[in-house]
């Protein structure tokens, strides 16, 4: 009898162990597709408050001196 009832305790916490898996990624596919979303707008908003792309000037070699454009 006990056997038994470890084996049901076991497969009850198998079940709510997968549901709350579950649960766990919807909630972070949700987050992440909205960070991507937020992400694209804010490089979207330095790319147009720029008129260049981000990173040109200041993190790469322009190959000239002084690095203007």
């Amino acid at each position: 009898m006990k056997r038994n009832l470890l084996s049901i305790l076991i497969l009850a916490l198998l079940l709510v162990n997968t549901i709350l898996t579950g649960v766990m990624m919807f909630s972070l596919a949700t987050t992440n597709a909205k960070t991507a979303k937020l992400i694209s707008d804010i490089s979207a908003a330095m790319k147009a408050g720029t008129g260049r792309r981000y990173g040109r000037r200041y993190g790469k070699r322009t190959g000239r001196r002084g690095g203007a454009e």
